[in-house]
């Protein structure tokens, strides 16, 4: 939202329409344009769908992989879906989307950037975060 204030043109991409929706009507007045996808960045066909939504917007100078999820449950009760699941959304896809917009981030001259959130959580455990801290290191 501040981006937006600030006058930057943003894409915002969300697996689910309503959070999509809310930011849209909450920066109505925003100078910056807001764009938002649809779309999961764990699955090649969410990331393809991400970079095609792209090009119309001109240079991309930036790339937030903000996405994050992990089941709330103890270590010992973690199944490999749950984990493959954290991995695909937290690491596996951000890592692939961005390879796919390498073209579009070097062509702004090397003044484009990537930022990769991660989490507290990974260094200082807390019960029930397993497959969320391990993945967001």
């Amino acid at each position: 939202r501040e981006l937006l204030r600030a006058g930057v043109n943003v894409v915002a991409v969300g697996r689910r329409e309503a959070p999509l929706d809310e930011l849209r009507l909450s920066v109505v007045a925003a100078p910056g344009v807001l764009k938002t996808i649809s779309a999961d960045v764990a699955s090649t066909a969410g990331q393809e769908a991400i970079a095609a939504a792209l090009p119309e917007l001109g240079p991309l100078h930036f790339l937030v992989n903000n996405a994050g999820v992990g089941v709330p449950d103890r270590i010992e009760n973690v199944t490999l879906r749950d984990f493959e699941q954290a991995m695909a959304v937290n690491v596996t896809g951000p890592l692939f989307l961005t390879q796919k917009l390498l073209p579009r981030l070097r062509a702004c001259g090397g003044e484009a950037r990537v930022l990769n959130i991660g989490s507290g959580i990974a260094d200082k455990v807390q019960s029930g975060t397993g497959t969320y801290g391990i993945s967001k290191k």
